[in-house]
């Protein structure tokens, strides 16, 4: 089972998770945290990728775990519109479904 770092807009631990596979971050964040939820992942649209309200920063190392961005799917207009949009690291965690391989993986809540 994944597990996958939650960590906040400064680089403190909220939590690491283990899930499932075929659980998303999103997924993650809301359903199996320990303490209800991930604080800034509201995940209003529930995985919808219509919203924005999963976005996350992945860092440098979790970038090389994960499909890079596909620019022909809904998450980049999406994402041009949350705050703290960084081309580089935001994604909407809805959009990151967490395998073996994504072992480690580590997002930070921006």
């Amino acid at each position: 089972m994944p597990k996958v770092t939650f960590l906040d807009k400064n680089n403190n631990l909220i939590e690491t998770i283990e899930v499932p596979e075929d659980t998303t971050v999103m997924e993650a964040a809301r359903f199996y945290s320990k303490n209800e939820h991930i604080p800034g992942i509201e995940a209003i649209c529930g995985g919808g990728c219509v919203c924005g309200t999963c976005h996350v920063h992945l860092t440098e190392e979790s970038l090389k775990k994960v499909k890079p961005l596909d620019e022909e799917t809904p998450e980049r207009a999406v994402l041009e519109y949350t705050d703290k949009y960084d081309e580089k690291y935001s994604r909407c965690g809805c959009q990151i479904v967490l395998f073996d391989q994504h072992d480690g993986l580590v997002v930070k809540v921006p």
